[in-house]
């Protein structure tokens, strides 16, 4: 019989990953300050739903108020898990 050999695939070096290792400290600091970009995000569209209501556009406002709120909760309960995640 033949000796059978196996084929190694060759290993991609270091370098070429997608992210670079990032330290402990340097990736809390990141959730933070994403935490605080979305909660930013948060403020303004909670006043784009109120400056729609004042200026009285021709929208239909319960659509406004409803996906308006619910983008609201969604991000707010995002940059909480962010703040958590980064204050562990």
């Amino acid at each position: 019989m033949k000796n059978i050999t196996t084929i190694h695939r060759r290993k991609t070096p270091d370098s070429f990953k997608l992210l670079p290792k990032v330290s402990r400290k340097t990736r809390k600091a990141i959730y933070l300050e994403a935490s605080k970009y979305i909660n930013d995000l948060t403020k303004l569209i909670f006043g784009g739903i109120i400056l729609t209501n004042i200026l009285n556009f021709n929208i239909d406002k319960m659509i406004i108020f409803v996906s308006g709120f619910i983008a609201v909760i969604i991000l707010t309960a995002f940059s909480f898990a962010l703040f958590l995640k980064g204050k562990e």
